[in-house]
Order: structure tokens, then C-alpha cells, then sequence
């Protein structure tokens, strides 16, 4: 919704609001998949899965440990891993190889689970990449992703997407519904 709504609740990009995209949401625990057609989700296409960007945090989290010693919560690699070092007991480590292969790996696995769950939604006219780990995978998944692949860049926070997305299309819906209040 974040996408297809501006601000004030009217439609940005009216043709897209017609057409059949499918959202996958990566976030820290889990993956959403959801398809929508002309605003309204199908169900059949809609799931979640446990494949977040934590369980990546999780596999650097212990490479560091071999590397260092020191065990570093996952919670505390997001700023490290999205910069590309992390400094512990004043040496600094590279993230850049084993986040190249731990995210690889990752989006390996949400594009096997989008071809499993989409397998009858053949006719995508879209495939957008929501949330802060969809950012995160998105070069790791362009390839892997057959179709037009697009990613939710609107927020300065992509995390905060969905929260956006709700407040425009809450807009939408309530502005153009006689007799409701906003």
C-alpha cells in the first residue's frame, strides 16, 4: 500500500492498483508473501514463513565468534553488517565475505519459497521486495527472480514500510466511504 498510495490517501499509481503484484516482506523473523489484484489479497497466495533476515544475522553472529571469541547478539549486527565491518575488543572485523555468502544463501531460500508458494501465480505483473531485509537481499535476489522484481524504497526506514502503507491505504478507504470519519 506504501507503494501504490501517496500520503493523502489517493492513488499514485492507478494502473499498478490494478494489476496482480505479489509482496514479499522480509523481516527480521519471518517472510511474508501476499498477492494482491486491484487492491484486493488472495488468500491462496498468501503465506508466511520463519525465513528472516535473523536467521543471516544468526550464521554471522557465529562467524564472528570464530573469529573473535566473542559472542555478538544479532539485534547489534544490523548497523555492522549494513556497513560492512564491525569492531569488537578493537580489532576490526570484515563482514563483507561472509555476508556475501550468508545473504546468498538467504535469498536462495526466499526465492525457493516464493516459486513453491506462487507456483499457480504465474501471471505476476510484479514481484515487489518489502521490508528492511528485503533492502537488504535485494541484489542477492535480483537474479534469482524471474519477472519484473521492484523494491520498496519509500521510507527512510524500510522497516517502516507496512506502518506507512496502512496509514495511506486507512486513508483511502475511510476518505472515500460516505459517512465515515477520518
Amino acid at each position: 500500500m506504501d507503494y501504490l498510495f501517496r500520503e493523502d490517501g489517493s492513488l499514485l499509481r492507478t494502473d499498478m492498483a490494478r494489476q496482480k503484484i505479489g509482496v514479499v516482506d522480509i523481516g527480521f523473523k519471518t517472510t511474508d508473501f501476499t498477492v494482491c489484484k486491484g487492491l484486493r489479497h488472495s488468500e491462496r497466495g498468501s503465506r508466511t514463513t520463519d525465513t528472516g533476515i535473523a536467521k543471516g544475522f544468526q550464521f554471522i553472529s557465529e562467524a564472528l565468534k570464530e573469529m573473535s571469541g566473542v559472542n555478538v547478539e544479532i539485534y547489534r549486527l544490523y548497523d555492522a553488517v549494513r556497513e560492512g565491518s564491525i569492531k569488537i575488543r578493537g580489532a576490526e572485523y570484515d563482514l563483507a565475505k561472509v555476508k556475501n555468502e550468508v545473504f546468498g544463501r538467504l535469498a536462495s531460500a526466499v526465492a525457493s519459497d516464493m516459486e513453491r508458494i506462487w507456483v499457480d501465480d504465474w501471471d505476476l505483473d510484479l514481484v515487489l521486495l518489502a521490508g528492511g531485509g528485503g533492502e537488504a537481499l535485494f541484489e542477492y535476489l535480483k537474479p534469482l527472480v524471474r519477472g519484473e522484481l521492484a523494491l520498496l524504497k519509500t521510507q527512510e526506514d524500510p522497516r517502516m514500510g507496512n506502518v506507512a502503507g496502512y496509514i495511506k491505504y486507512g486513508r483511502y478507504y475511510y476518505d472515500g466511504v460516505p459517512g465515515k470519519e477520518t
